[in-house]
């Protein structure tokens, strides 16, 4: 149980991160010492402390906390961008967020005080409305659902000035191989996949998007690249008229796209955990 003294250091701690949110002292300690207990148990110095004090003055409707959650809301409207969702489109996704994470129904606590304890809030409010944005997409037909700008990030990485010309040649084959295999996934594979292509998720956010350890998310990366590859490599062999070093050419450029998009991110991953 924390001290009195603990309690007060982490008053002051929330208060100088947010001077101009006024929250009841005594429901925000009583707050932590719910947090602390678990599970699982922790000591109240290891709490989001900040963000705790934030989303129980959002929750209680402190003006100067909503001001401060729509600044917040600012790292989600990127994220929405980066889907090629503006204007209304953005605006709806966003408003529905924060009624998932303010409002509550009578008896209920608000969302915002559950997130509050399990992650950054500024990333946890990108995950949320990346994670509306995908399931609009999935349900509403206003709202255009195309694997282009996926195509375009796995076709960004720069190439040798061969491989750019052989990939020129036959630029139509490839890029109609790559969709043929980007429709061959399943949704889920799609939606990871365009989550770290295009909209530059990590592998922490992806996790939470689908309430998994980065692990998986790491190992489901993972099988997706292997999967573009080899079915990549498969459907311009069918379909190519090529001798095999032209083949070979073709291949690496493939499989170089794909490693340099999927580097960066696996790397992030301890090798313990990608065998979990």
């Amino acid at each position: 149980m924390a001290s009195a003294g603990e309690l007060d250091a982490c008053v002051k701690r929330a208060r100088a991160a947010h001077p101009t949110v006024d929250v009841p002292v005594a429901e925000f300690t009583a707050l932590l010492a719910e947090r602390a207990a678990g599970p699982p148990p922790c000591s109240v110095g290891d709490l989001r402390i900040e963000d705790l004090w934030l989303a129980l003055g959002c929750a209680r409707g402190d003006v100067a906390a909503l001001r401060e959650l729509e600044a917040a809301m600012a790292t989600a409207r990127v994220a929405l961008a980066r889907m090629h969702m503006r204007g209304d489109a953005a605006d709806e996704v966003l408003q529905i967020v924060r009624e998932r994470m303010l409002v509550a129904e009578p008896g209920e606590t608000p969302r915002i005080l559950a997130a509050a304890g399990h992650g950054e809030l500024r990333g946890l409010l990108r995950v949320a409305a990346v994670r509306t944005a995908l399931n609009l997409r999935r349900r509403d037909h206003r709202i255009e659902h195309a694997d282009e700008p996926l195509f375009a990030a796995l076709a960004a990485q720069e190439d040798s000035p061969e491989a750019a010309a052989l990939k020129h040649e036959h630029r139509a084959a490839f890029k109609v191989a790559v969709e043929d295999v980007l429709r061959s996934l399943e949704p889920r594979e799609r939606n990871v996949l365009r989550m770290h292509l295009v909209h530059q998720l990590s592998i922490d956010e992806i996790g939470r998007t689908y309430d998994v350890h980065r692990a998986t998310a790491a190992r489901w990366l993972t099988s997706i690249r292997d999967r573009l590859q080899e079915e990549t490599r498969r459907l311009l062999r069918e379909r190519l008229e090529l001798g095999d070093r032209d083949l070979d050419s073709l291949f690496r450029v493939v499989e170089s796209q794909l490693a340099v998009s999927f580097r960066r991110v696996l790397a992030t991953v301890p090798a313990s955990d990608k065998r979990k």
